[in-house]
């Protein structure tokens, strides 16, 4: 074998310019197979890096009579959590808050979260401690934080004694417990959270809702116990909805559990970029196989040049099997050197993802790191590419009979059709395969200008938006109020604003939506029928 590789790479190095084709050509097919790749393992596959054993993670899902996902109240949660003896729950919900340091404040994107939250995903934090039991009970009794890695760098200059100390956040002393891995980024699939603050402190932080049970406004994961199925888990917790309707009729009647795996998580990345996903496999396929074709031509090529060298092996006493081999040692070693050359695309074009992305008012994070799953399915298909793109060359290149490739050689014979015809069928498979990609890449962009000229309903030209928490920055429901209706009067009078409007959602956000159950008097809804409406709080002026 070793005998086989040192002659490949020779024969390789003696033809650079047909070997740098090659080379290119895989490195380019492979690279973006592998890119894709990495794609797949930050959306689907590790979709909460620093999470211990994913497998065993599943999102919960609220849904109320009608089959609708709703979110989850607390006081269910808590109900959910105390009678579950099959799965391990957590609750969270995202809040914008203002992070005061150095007298500069800052929004930043960070999580409620019950107490259990860093023992139940098995992250281990880098400084510090999770949440003590203790912090999950009382409201407002202890107001703790656990910093994001990414945070504590940026602001804090990575202060290797943060813990103890206090920030600032919604103009409330909090007091630093911990700071969080640099892997882990939170559990929102794709949005980066940068701090963690226990669920209690919800009152304070974002106007109390912990006594609600009709309000639903929190979402919820859950570790499997050792030996239990999610179809289990599932049907201890509908046991326990049922439990809850019976009690609470006004709030929980026909709600019901599904649970899903991360990878299906209803609103995680994976259900935005799934269909893209899908589509990018595909053509990313068909540029390997473009490639595949394009070597197997070269090296084809290659071998007809080098028959009457063949023939002389065999009539040497080669075997055939032998000389086969060695042309499919040459295709697997450029195969190797395409794939690690692919490594290096995946690296440069991962974060090119990220512009495929819709806009949204989180800051967006995936695990894009090029790991050794990356590796280990770039160097699979790499090799199984040297096989594909090999086996032409290997097998055309030592079949010929002896005596017509010497007169081949010589000009006395006509033969070498049939691997002309080979080569034709390879070149007319390529130009096939790049018609289909070329055909594809012209119908998504005539969809794209078509989406352009799509009517909103509404006018987009002219239009400014900007977005504020008055919560975060220590405002109450009275002040806030006052608060925007001068908002309104000044800017509805700077020159050139024809009107100026609040609204709690803008249009085209991918954002959450507020929704209320209705009643119509006299009226009976069918079992499955959703009884609620979807609303946007506005200010006069909004629809001018």
């Amino acid at each position: 074998m070793l005998q086989d590789l040192r002659f490949a790479l020779r024969m390789l190095l003696k033809r650079p310019g047909l070997s740098a084709a090659a080379l290119l050509s895989l490195a380019l097919g492979i690279g973006a197979n592998a890119t894709v790749f990495t794609w797949v393992k930050g959306i689907l596959l590790r979709p909460m890096p620093g999470v211990q054993a994913q497998e065993d993670i599943v999102v919960f899902e609220n849904r109320n009579r009608a089959g609708t996902a709703i979110s989850a109240s607390y006081p269910d949660f808590v109900d959910y959590r105390a009678g579950a003896r099959t799965i391990a729950l957590v609750g969270q919900d995202d809040v914008a808050v203002s992070l005061t340091t150095n007298d500069r404040p800052e929004r930043v994107y960070g999580s409620l979260v019950t107490g259990n939250y860093f023992d139940v995903l098995g992250v281990k934090l880098a400084l510090g401690r999770g949440f003590l039991a203790d912090e999950d009970r009382v409201p407002n009794l202890r107001p703790v934080v656990v910093l994001g890695h990414g945070l504590w760098e940026r602001r804090l200059n990575a202060d290797p004694a943060i813990v103890g100390r206090e920030i600032t956040l919604n103009g409330h002393a909090f007091t630093v417990v911990g700071v969080a891995p640099p892997e882990f980024i939170g559990t929102y699939g794709g949005l980066l959270t940068e701090l963690w603050v226990p669920m209690m402190m919800q009152p304070l932080l974002a106007g109390d809702r912990l006594n609600e049970r009709g309000n639903h406004w929190m979402t919820a994961l859950g570790r499997l116990n050792p030996g239990v199925s999610r179809n289990q888990a599932q049907a201890e917790l509908n046991l326990l909805a049922k439990q809850l309707a019976a009690a609470h009729p006004n709030t929980n009647a026909g709600t019901s559990i599904l649970l899903y795996p991360l990878w299906r998580a209803p609103g995680g990345a994976a259900k935005a970029m799934g269909p893209v996903l899908l589509v990018l496999g595909v053509v990313v396929s068909l540029v390997l196989l473009i490639a595949c074709a394009n070597v197997a031509n070269l090296l084809l090529g290659r071998a007809l040049d080098r028959r009457r060298e063949i023939a002389i092996r065999l009539a040497m006493g080669a075997s055939r099997g032998r000389l086969a081999r060695q042309l499919l040692t040459e295709g697997l070693l450029l195969s190797v050197a395409g794939g690690l050359a692919g490594v290096l695309v995946a690296r440069w074009s991962a974060n090119l993802l990220m512009a495929f992305l819709p806009p949204v008012d989180m800051p967006l994070r995936l695990a894009l790191d090029v790991d050794w799953r990356v590796l280990a399915f770039t160097m699979t298909i790499a090799l199984a590419s040297g096989v594909l793109f090999g086996l032409a060359p290997a097998f055309q290149g030592t079949r010929s009979d002896v005596v017509t490739a010497l007169k081949e050689e010589l000009g006395t014979s006509t033969g070498g059709r049939r691997k002309a015809r080979l080569r034709n069928a390879l070149v007319a498979a390529q130009v096939a395969l790049s018609v289909i990609l070329l055909v594809g890449a012209a119908l998504f962009l005539q969809s794209m200008r078509n989406a352009q000229r799509l009517d909103p309903g509404f006018e987009t030209r002219r239009v400014l938006l900007a977005s504020m928490d008055l919560f975060a920055h220590g405002y109450t429901e009275e002040t806030g109020r006052q608060f925007q209706q001068q908002l309104i009067a000044r800017v509805g009078e700077l020159p050139g604003v024809t009107s100026a409007a609040i609204a709690r959602r803008v249009p085209i956000n991918l954002g959450g939506r507020s929704s209320s159950g209705i009643r119509v008097d006299g009226y009976q809804p069918a079992p499955d029928e959703e009884m609620s409406i979807t609303f946007n709080n506005v200010s006069p002026d909004y629809f001018r």
